[in-house]
């Protein structure tokens, strides 16, 4: 097989991309690959207080 450029490879590479998407979202839709973070993991960060989360300041504007 000749390789015809860049063309060619960005073409391979977009197949190559789909291809896997394609069998990511196979997997999620039968419930064997799971996107979304186990429960436990979750607890093991401590939720964001309120006072955690700031608003950026323009100052002498």
């Amino acid at each position: 097989m000749q390789w015809t450029g860049v063309i060619r490879d960005e073409t391979l590479i977009e197949k190559d991309i789909w291809r896997f998407l394609s069998i990511v979202f196979d997997l999620e839709r039968t419930n064997q690959l799971n996107l979304l973070p186990d429960k436990d993991l979750v607890y093991l960060s401590p939720p964001i207080e309120p006072y955690q989360v700031t608003k950026s300041r323009i100052i002498g504007g």
